[in-house]
């Protein structure tokens, strides 16, 4: 099958249900166990005789055991989504894991932790450098008001030139 297609996640959830309907755990047991029990209580007890057991028609005596198990792929398609959900969070963690190791492999911890301070160090010269240049532009500018206030100022009339 197609990479594409098998990594769809209808396909991936498919393959789930299928896997969890196939292994045979404690609530499957239990379950089987429940409907054997059941069966042979209702014969037991009369609600079934054991002639009508033949001539009673399959559906009659079936369809409860067939209602089980539809309901019990239900549940299973209902948890699967969970199941898949737990498994990739469980991926997710590994390789995030998987990642720390590999940086730390690859740079020392000391190095790592170095490099963190230096980049931390750099962070701060950069705003350092910015503010400087901010109060720099700023005193440019008072000084360039300054300057176009002195010049206003001496084209004004004076009452000498009237």
């Amino acid at each position: 099958m197609d990479r594409q297609w098998t990594d769809h996640y209808v396909w991936r959830w498919i393959e789930q249900i299928a896997r969890q309907m196939q292994s045979f755990g404690r609530g499957q047991i239990v379950g089987l166990i429940l409907a054997v029990l059941i069966l042979l209580y209702q014969l037991h007890s009369g609600l079934i005789q054991s002639a009508d057991f033949k001539r009673a028609g399959f559906e009659t005596i079936a369809y409860p055991y067939v209602t089980l198990i539809i309901l019990y792929f239900l549940f299973e398609a209902i948890r699967a989504p969970i199941v898949l959900d737990r498994e990739r969070q469980k991926e997710i963690e590994e390789l995030k894991i998987d990642c720390k190791k590999a940086t730390d492999n690859v740079l020392g911890a000391e190095e790592v932790r170095a490099l963190t301070e230096h980049t931390a160090a750099l962070k701060a010269q950069t705003h350092e450098m910015k503010a400087q240049a901010m109060y720099r532009r700023m005193d440019e500018t008072k000084e360039l008001v300054r300057g176009w206030l002195k010049s206003t100022k001496s084209k004004e009339p004076n009452d000498d030139d009237v």
